[in-house]
């Protein structure tokens, strides 16, 4: 388990609507980062670099004098930002706070469609957890999963954009198991089942087919997405991940599928 499991709510409507599918990559990608530093009262302080980091978008390879350099790179983001405000999913207010010695200038934000982990339980959300964005590891559990490098240094940041927005997708069109009939869920529950066919995540995402197998083989390459087959019908359906703890536990999944026996995991 993580040292850190907090999550914000997150409306499906937002991937229903078409809304999700319109909108660029830098400005998926801060949505999210900023979304995982929301507070209690839906608001947050994060400065650009980190925004920029977490994003994937800190750093940009340009060719100076016919020689490649990277270099730090905060203008994607702060475009991203711009977009998300034209979309009103994000309402940004500048703040000045006062340090010991001076006045700092801060932008605060507030994000449409995200909500506290104390929000009441509805089907029409589902958890985004804090940690796919930001880590927070212990050294003993880095330690432990150092043979996944996305586990080990939660490189979300390093993902395919396409990946990214595949797994928003695929995770607003899945459900709870093995507690599928149960009001109630388990606090421990790791991954979730999606069967949207390819067709349906390929709209939601506004992704090409050669972009959806490219995400969906990077998702399934660090442990994110699990392919599974149903033992009744023989169709296939995917287990994604909602957390870092139990990533790339085989032994942990099929102890978890044979519990309700439905599904088992293929290929």
């Amino acid at each position: 388990m993580t040292t850190n499991d907090h999550f914000f709510r997150f409306d499906k409507t937002i991937v229903t609507d078409g809304t999700w599918a319109k909108l660029p990559n830098n400005a998926r990608a801060a949505f999210l980062t900023i979304a995982s530093y929301l507070n209690i009262k839906r608001n947050c302080i994060p400065g650009r670099k980190r925004i920029s980091k977490q994003a994937g978008y800190l750093w940009e390879k340009k060719k100076v004098n016919g020689k490649e350099v990277i270099i730090q790179n905060l203008k994607s983001v702060t475009v991203g930002v711009d977009i998300l405000e034209k979309y009103r999913l994000l309402k940004r207010r500048h703040i000045h706070i006062k340090t010991k010695n001076e006045h700092v200038a801060y932008d605060m934000f507030m994000c449409k469609y995200c909500f506290p982990e104390l929000t009441i339980e509805n089907a029409d959300f589902f958890k985004f957890y804090d940690n796919l964005v930001r880590g927070d590891l212990t050294k003993a559990e880095i330690r432990k999963n150092k043979k996944n490098r996305f586990i080990a240094t939660s490189v979300w940041a390093e993902l395919l954009d396409v990946a990214k927005n595949l797994y928003i997708c695929m995770r607003a069109d899945s459900y709870p198991y093995p507690f599928r009939d149960k009001k109630t869920e388990s606090p421990n529950r790791q991954f979730e089942i999606c069967t949207a066919s390819k067709k349906k995540l390929k709209i939601d995402s506004g992704l090409s087919e050669s972009s959806y197998f490219r995400a969906l083989a990077q998702l399934k390459k660090c442990g994110l997405v699990v392919k599974l087959r149903s033992e009744y019908n023989n169709t296939t359906a995917n287990a994604i991940y909602m957390r870092l703890g139990k990533i790339g536990d085989q032994k942990y999944m099929e102890n978890e599928l044979d519990e309700a026996g439905e599904y088992s995991i293929y290929g």
